[in-house]
């Protein structure tokens, strides 16, 4: 994915989620078989692409606008300087 005018860049992917198998330890013990698949339907959860990133730490879409989003940043960074030790700035 690609994002102009952004803060920060990581790598990410689409990943397929849903659908998946648990093995509890104790083989085919329990079943193996959904009721969809035993009646010859599609069987399975459905599943649905998401990003890796947005999945796994569950992000929310940020309500700011990008001149609030400068705002917020930047009143954060103002606060946060002057706790850094001077070696490390």
């Amino acid at each position: 994915m690609k994002f102009e005018d952004t803060t920060a860049e990581v790598a990410s992917r689409m990943v397929v989620v849903g659908n998946e198998e648990v093995d509890v330890g104790c083989g085919n013990a329990f079943g193996g078989k959904n009721e969809d698949e035993e009646e010859g339907g599609a069987g399975g959860a459905p599943v649905e692409k998401v990003n890796n990133l947005i999945n796994q730490y569950q992000y929310q879409e940020s309500p700011f606008e990008k001149t609030d989003w400068k705002k917020y940043f930047g009143d954060y960074m103002k606060r946060l300087l002057p706790k850094i030790p001077e070696a490390r700035a």
